[in-house]
């Protein structure tokens, strides 16, 4: 997260620097698409894959996970084209060191903080559902890659609010890849199954949006996660850290090639 602060700091302090093409100080206005607006309402209504407890709480336990192979509809919005000499996607978050963290910022202060990374990235992730939405929102409105996250872990009442969030802010049509929980097999408590149960919510009530996990490479090397996973995302989405492995600085290229090279065998299409 402090790296990503940092770069967001550093990209600011160059923007007054830079010569922006579009002369419009960064903000982009003149990249932006004609965007139609999606249906508001579920695509596919049918009845949710979990119970619902007397009190009307979601009893996450009581569902079932669901293995959906067939492949998704690709959204059509209008996007500028991807530029090879930009980052490819760039984990994002409105938040600087002044702001209280995980706080939901001004809608304003988000799209003046997307437009400082806008020039040098194809895309934004973000982490959480609840205080990344409008970024996820006005990326999409000036032609960014969206991909959305939902923070899941062992709290069922904060995990089923950001599935909500989600699933609100993807039947908006503003989602190009929903990314539910990062990292949740290593650090969150959740195992292989329960994660398939989200996305599987998720893929029942937006099925024509794609879906995916973040999972660290070593979670991902164990058999049991990669027969529940694989088949339950349209994206392999893997986390590699060859430094926090043990890898001085100067094998890290090498391993990182290595590691996604045994993913990408893993994964076969995905």
């Amino acid at each position: 997260m402090k790296v990503i602060k940092l770069a967001i700091t550093l990209l600011s302090r160059l923007q007054d620097a830079i010569n922006n093409d579009n002369g419009d100080g960064g903000k982009l206005s003149s990249f932006a698409p004609t965007i139609t607006p999606a249906p508001t309402t579920a695509t596919n209504p049918t009845a949710l894959p979990y119970s619902t407890t007397v009190d009307g709480s979601t009893d996450i336990s009581s569902r079932n996970p669901t293995v959906y192979t067939s492949p998704p509809t690709v959204l059509t919005h209008p996007r500028r084209n991807d530029d090879s000499n930009k980052l490819d996607i760039l984990d994002f978050t409105p938040h600087l060191d002044d702001d209280e963290p995980h706080s939901v910022l001004p809608d304003h202060i988000v799209h003046e903080r997307v437009n400082l990374v806008a020039n040098y990235t194809n895309g934004i992730r973000t982490f959480a559902c609840y205080n990344g939405a409008e970024a996820i929102r006005y990326a999409h409105s000036i032609g960014l890659y969206t991909v959305a996250g939902a923070w899941v872990d062992t709290r069922t009442d904060k995990a089923t609010e950001e599935m909500e969030c989600i699933i609100n802010l993807a039947r908006e049509g503003v989602v190009d890849l929903a990314s539910i929980g990062s990292e949740v097999l290593t650090w969150s408590g959740l195992s292989a199954e329960e994660i398939v149960e989200y996305i599987a919510w998720f893929r029942q009530m937006v099925p024509n949006v794609m879906v995916t996990t973040a999972v660290k490479y070593e979670a991902m090397m164990d058999v049991k996660n990669q027969e529940i996973i694989i088949p339950a995302v349209d994206v392999l989405y893997i986390n590699y850290y060859p430094y926090w492995s043990g890898y001085h600085i100067s094998l890290a290229l090498a391993v990182h090639k290595a590691e996604h090279a045994e993913m990408k065998a893993i994964a076969g299409d995905k």
